[in-house]
């Protein structure tokens, strides 16, 4: 049943997304960024309800940053419902999001989602400097926070996958940041459909972030990546340090 209400959702959000969402702001043009963040936030409470009350799934979403310019969110990857997730993470407001570029076609709401919000995409492995450089230009202009995963792709265990460093360094050399890691993690058994309806019921998915960290640019970007990339491997292995004491009381 939640396979089906989940789909449903995102042909259903995806029509009026592509209907009334652009006809209103079509309409009201000076109320663009308040029409945005209440449809997105809105999709997030409706997915959580989903897969909490009709799914049987456990979502904690620890985390409540100030959905402020300058602010740069590190997050690991272990699914779609990333997406869904970073929003909650935000105390108000929305964030770009840094997507792959293959997202902007195909994905039913997601797609246009992409294109709508204006996120930014990348083609990871392809570091070529155009790319890059406008990766950059967003990063200097942006007026919402930034969310990269900078590992690029999930891994098999859930783990975290060392960092590719292009495009992150592109966004750090942008501007001064307050950086934020958020780490979640009861989703990477779950990528698959199949492993999704195995596993909802007993989805345990915890979310937390450490930080703010302030990057100037002062000691260099390849310490300040390095040392992020520690802070969240250590908090993952926090998260599953309480999630295996939880379950073994």
């Amino acid at each position: 049943m939640t396979t089906v209400l989940v789909g449903l959702m995102f042909i259903g959000a995806d029509l009026i997304q592509r209907t009334v969402v652009v006809v209103i702001i079509k309409l009201r043009p000076s109320a663009r960024e308040r029409i945005l963040t209440s449809w997105l936030r809105g999709l997030s409470d409706i997915a959580q309800w989903v897969f909490e009350r009709i799914g049987g799934a456990n979502m904690e979403i620890l985390p409540k940053i100030p959905a402020l310019p300058g602010t740069l969110i590190l997050m690991n990857h272990q699914s779609l419902l990333d997406i869904p997730i970073a929003v909650r993470c935000f105390d108000g407001g929305y964030p770009k999001i840094v997507a792959r570029d293959r997202y902007r076609t195909g994905l039913p709401l997601i797609s246009h989602m992409i294109r709508l919000y204006g996120h930014p995409t990348v083609r990871p492995g392809e570091g070529d400097a155009e790319q890059l450089r406008s990766l950059r230009e967003m990063a200097s202009e942006v007026a919402q926070p930034l969310v990269i995963y900078p590992e690029g792709s999930r891994s098999r265990d859930g783990g975290i996958r060392p960092f590719r460093t292009g495009g992150l360094k592109a966004i750090l050399g942008a501007r001064e940041w307050s950086v934020y890691v958020v780490v979640l993690d009861g989703l990477w058994q779950s990528t698959s459909v199949g492993g999704f309806i195995r596993n909802v019921s007993s989805m345990r998915i915890r979310v937390d972030s450490v930080g703010p960290f302030a990057f100037d640019g002062a000691d260099g970007a390849d310490a300040f990546i390095d040392s992020m990339e520690r802070h969240m491997r250590t908090k993952l292995e926090e998260i599953r340090q309480v999630d295996k004491t939880t379950a073994d009381s």
